[in-house]
């Protein structure tokens, strides 16, 4: 369905974000995931905005899943830890998820000290559970890299 629809601009993401079915809320990230990726720098812009300024769309692990590791992952750099530390501060649990899962993107990083990166954000007092599920969630070898 995605691929059927590439051409599709986010605006009609976006009205798809916006809608009570679940499926086309789905869609509708899935879209912005692919116009994510194939996106100028401008364009990757404009989808991260929007995706924070829709969250509370983004209701369901799926929705989350599908979207948080693509969309808002590559924004987050462990020299500036300010856009995550808002995120999982957050009273709402799927934003709090966002968080947690926008931290894959750190994993693949090759010079990401997972340890390091979890120590910052308990310095900041961020929600444990977030730091516990980011140490579960990180691939074999990633805690101690240099």
């Amino acid at each position: 369905m995605v691929r059927a629809n590439r051409a599709a601009t986010l605006d009609v993401a976006l009205a798809l974000l916006t809608s009570k079915w679940h499926e086309e809320r789905l869609l509708a990230l899935l879209l912005m995931v692919e116009h994510y990726r194939r996106g100028t720098a401008a364009e990757r812009h404009a989808v991260f905005d929007a995706y924070l300024e829709h969250l509370e769309y983004i209701n369901n692990w799926d929705l989350v899943d599908s979207s948080a590791e693509h969309i808002v992952g590559p924004q987050v750099s462990v020299d500036n830890l300010s856009l995550l530390e808002r995120l999982a501060a957050s009273g709402h649990l799927w934003t709090r998820r966002v968080a947690l899962l926008a931290t894959l993107a750190l994993h693949f990083h090759p010079y990401m000290n997972i340890l390091a990166l979890m120590g910052s954000l308990r310095a900041r007092s961020i929600n444990t559970d977030l730091l516990n599920a980011t140490a579960l969630l990180a691939p074999a070898g990633t805690l101690l890299k240099p």
